[in-house]
Order: C-alpha cells, then structure tokens, then sequence
C-alpha cells in the first residue's frame, strides 16, 4: 500500500463578459471561482491502533489538514489579487481583450502553482509522516 498522503484538487471556472465603450473594450463582469477537494487518509480501524499511536495519528492527520488548507489559502490569495487586475483590463476590441484576460489569468495561474510547489518543498520535510508509512506498509492504513 502507499504511504499516507493528502492531496488537494483545486478546480476553477471563470466567466467574463465585456463590452465596448467607445474604441476601447473594457471587462464588464469577471467571476473566478474555486472548488477544492481535500482528500486525507483514513485509518481502515483507528480502534486497533494502540493509543498512543492512535494519538500520534490524529495529529499527524491534523499536521495534513493544515498543509491542505494551507494550499487552499495560496489559492484564495493569489485569487483575490489577480482577479481585480484582470479586470482592469482594456484592448481596442472585446475579441483581443478576451484573449488578454484569458492569457492572464493562465499565466497567473501558473505562478500560482510556482507559490504551491515551494510551500510543498518548504513544508513536506516537516511532515510527520515515519511511523504512518511503516504502518501503511503494514495495510493498517487507507487512502
């Protein structure tokens, strides 16, 4: 079995609409939204576990939670400051600014996965994970 693990699966949509004003285009409604899913182990019987490994579970699970939410929030960050700019947004057309805006929120979407993958490399050491991985081995743990 694999070792125990948490995951986070973000998903977004956007919407936009814009509208000319003159000869610029401008954004006239922008909505970004999230939808996370945090997956975390279970232990298939936490009632086997002798209580001090039990104990030792639950805050290692807690220590997952957190790094999870942790991810949640550098998405709701980088949301909430590149959503404001993108709309701000202007081109000569609405076509071009709707290729500008999209382009935009891409690339800042991928800088935000950048934040991601250093928050990972900065906090998976701290992870309390050893014990975890030798009972998953030992097919006491799910995922």
């Amino acid at each position: 079995m694999a070792a125990p693990r948490s995951q986070h699966h973000p998903r977004s949509q956007s919407r936009l609409s814009t509208a000319a004003s003159g000869a610029i285009c401008r954004v006239d409604r922008l909505t970004f939204t999230w939808d996370f899913v945090v997956t975390l182990p279970r232990a298939i019987d936490e009632a086997r576990l002798a209580a001090r490994d039990r104990a030792d579970w639950r805050a290692f699970v807690r220590s997952l939670r957190a790094h999870e939410l942790h991810h949640r929030s550098i998405f709701l960050d980088c949301g909430q400051r590149f959503v404001p700019a993108a709309a701000k947004l202007t081109a000569p057309t609405c076509p071009a600014l709707d290729t500008a805006v999209r382009h935009f929120l891409d690339t800042q979407y991928a800088a935000c996965m950048t934040r991601q993958q250093a928050f990972d490399r900065a906090d998976t050491p701290h992870q309390p994970s050893a014990p975890f991985i030798a009972l998953s081995t030992a097919e006491q743990l799910e995922h």
